[in-house]
């Protein structure tokens, strides 16, 4: 037996915009689909976008990978939520066995599908696919790639590339903070199926319908996970449930916030380190490619008609510039010391953020991060910036709201 309603939620993505609007409405909002006698569902898509993606402090982090523990093959989450997921699915299985539940008939609760995502390796592959492909394929005319003689007429480029695309993410941070980042990354997710996100049909037939998925939300509860509401075949870690809590405390865990300092790294200080690598990376990509600058003119042999003259360009090749003779990290570094590219970093992330300075308000932001760096060191000049970053962003924000 299942539940039946007079009118089934089936919105889809290749749905006209009409119906697609008032279907995900009513998938979201009408208390028949989600009873209310259930416990409560995260609602990830419309109220917690960037859940586990940002502390309470709505700074960005990314997992510490020494933290993370398998559950199943090769999937891993957080210690603390591999162990409750150990101790919740080792009780469903042998609630099933005993015949006291049949949730496994709806969810293989002892195999899942997905969990955490490394975001440096998915990363990776968008900075390469879609960011470096973007710059040097596209953006770059013959003309720009005949100017870069250097990395700093490199990086120059790459900044007008993000000024003239500012919603696509060209940091690892501002990637975390886009919607093309799955929140699994945050390490507190698990997911049992691969069923599609958007058919809303899908998940009321094969699981908000059925006659075990009361067990499943109430069960999971009590082992301090949500049931993500838009993917209900995915348990979410409810970090302020006594449920998880008992399972935060065996490793110093006592709060949110906590979680978040002992599994995380500062997104702003990884995301920099990153950008020092692919930027370099990319740079000796195009000039191992193309190692020559070329120019060329038109030569004009004009007679006494037309038909008769003739036009030839001509094409001369140049090697380009070898500033970087062997072409390492090292030689690099050394090249092109951390406060010039904290500064170009910088410009990146003020243009992602869509914050603008005038030269003397960027100088005046610079010097404030190296002292703070010469002062107390790199993390907390990191810090520093994540602050002015999320200040603006939650100005303009309240300015939006206003208008």
């Amino acid at each position: 037996m299942t539940r039946e309603i007079l009118f089934e939620p089936f919105a889809k993505n290749n749905l006209p915009a009409d119906y697609m609007f008032f279907q995900r409405k009513y998938y979201n909002t009408e208390p028949i689909i989600y009873p209310s006698s259930l416990p409560k569902p995260i609602d990830i898509w419309n109220e917690r976008p960037q859940f586990g993606k940002i502390d309470t402090k709505e700074k960005y982090m990314v997992v510490n990978p020494v933290n993370l523990s398998y559950i199943y093959k090769n999937l891993a989450t957080l210690s603390f939520v591999a162990d409750a997921y150990a101790d919740f699915s080792t009780f469903v299985m042998e609630a099933a066995t005993a015949q006291r539940t049949s949730v496994t008939s709806m969810i293989p609760i002892d195999k899942p599908k997905k969990a955490w995502e490394d975001v440096n390796g998915l990363f990776h592959d968008y900075y390469i696919n879609v960011v470096d492909d973007a710059f040097t394929n596209v953006f770059l005319t013959r003309s720009d790639k005949n100017k870069i003689v250097d990395f700093n007429s490199y990086v120059n480029l790459f900044i007008e590339f993000v000024r003239t695309n500012p919603l696509l993410p060209a940091t690892q941070i501002a990637y975390l903070a886009s919607n093309k980042v799955s929140n699994r990354v945050s390490g507190l997710i698990i997911e049992f199926t691969n069923d599609y996100y958007d058919h809303d049909n899908v998940k009321w037939k094969k699981f908000l319908s059925n006659d075990f998925f009361a067990d499943y939300a109430k069960l999971a509860g009590a082992y301090g996970f949500y049931i993500d509401k838009n993917v209900p075949w995915s348990i979410v870690a409810n970090l302020n449930s006594k449920g998880m809590k008992k399972y935060m405390e065996p490793y110093g865990i006592t709060s949110t916030q906590q979680c978040f300092d002992k599994n995380y790294l500062p997104a702003e200080y990884t995301s920099f380190e990153l950008f020092k690598k692919y930027i370099w990376m990319s740079y000796l990509t195009l000039t191992a490619y193309q190692p020559q600058l070329e120019t060329s003119r038109v030569k004009n042999f004009i007679r006494k008609s037309t038909y008769d003259s003739t036009f030839i360009t001509v094409v001369k090749r140049t090697p380009r510039p070898m500033e970087l003779v062997e072409r390492t990290w090292e030689e690099f570094v050394d090249t092109y010391s951390e406060d010039y590219l904290l500064e170009k970093y910088l410009q990146v992330r003020l243009l992602e953020n869509q914050t603008p300075l005038d030269p003397k308000q960027h100088k005046r932001f610079l010097n404030q991060i190296n002292r703070r760096k010469e002062k107390f060191g790199t993390v907390v000049a990191f810090e520093y910036i994540s602050n002015v970053l999320l200040s603006q962003r939650k100005k303009k924000l309240a300015k939006s709201r206003k208008t």
